[in-house]
């Protein structure tokens, strides 16, 4: 695993974690190519769109993923995860639209887990019963951090499941927003508008279509209370 760490962003990083609902730009210029904003995502009804969402629903590894769990509040998605009968029962969703190249934006924060039983994810990935192996981006992955401070993103790639590891030294519970630019030969990853890695080496970058998912993982068995994501908005742009 190849392992980056980066420093504290000036200014802590904080000025654009708050939560805001300005209109997104119909149009994203990608490192010199334009892109046009195909879908977004505020989250403004009383549930996920079904026609845009499809919720987990089965046995998870240490518990059960339930539709249940993921709610709409206050323009935001909410997956909660929580101790149920000697179990973690929690949420996750898979987006509809699959995509090769362009932009993925989207403001994230997750709860304090005292437990460290839970990680919330947010990723590009196949569905996984179609991928052969660990394919997936990882943008937003606190791990079982009690305070989720750092957070993480994991770029998973080859056959062996091999990783390029980014540490976001950065407040988790707290809003951040994150981007990653998808070109043929580049992956950038940006959080809070500051440009925090560029990747280059052609073996962690997909060149297959992948679909935006959100999770809240349950890393162990036991939840003393229950641990709340949140994600206000996603965007996805693409080539013209």
């Amino acid at each position: 695993m190849k392992a980056y760490y980066l420093p504290l962003v000036a200014l802590l990083g904080l000025l654009a974690c708050r939560k805001e609902a300005a209109s997104p730009a119909a149009t994203a210029s990608l490192t010199g190519k334009t892109a046009q904003l195909v879908f977004e995502e505020q989250f403004n009804g009383a549930i996920p769109n079904p026609a845009q969402w499809a919720p987990f629903n089965g046995p998870a590894t240490n518990g059960l993923w339930r539709p249940e769990a993921v709610t709409v509040e206050n323009g935001s998605l909410v997956i909660t995860a929580q101790g149920q009968n000697g179990q973690v029962v929690s949420g996750g969703l898979t987006h509809a639209l699959a995509f090769t190249y362009g932009r993925v934006e989207f403001l994230v924060r997750t709860d304090e887990d005292p437990s460290q039983a839970t990680s919330a994810v947010v990723l590009l990935g196949l569905p996984a019963e179609t991928r052969p192996h660990q394919a997936e981006l990882s943008l937003y992955q606190t791990g079982s951090t009690a305070k989720r401070t750092p957070f993480y993103t994991n770029l998973h790639y080859g056959a062996d499941s091999q990783q390029v590891r980014l540490t976001h030294w950065a407040d988790g519970t707290q809003w951040q927003l994150m981007t990653m630019e998808w070109k043929p030969d580049t992956l950038r990853i940006s959080r809070n508008n500051q440009l925090v890695a560029t990747i280059t080496d052609k073996k962690v970058i997909p060149q297959v279509a992948y679909r935006v998912g959100l999770r809240l993982d349950a890393l162990r068995p036991a939840l003393a209370a229950p641990v709340r994501m949140y994600v206000d908005y996603i965007r996805i742009y693409q080539y013209k």
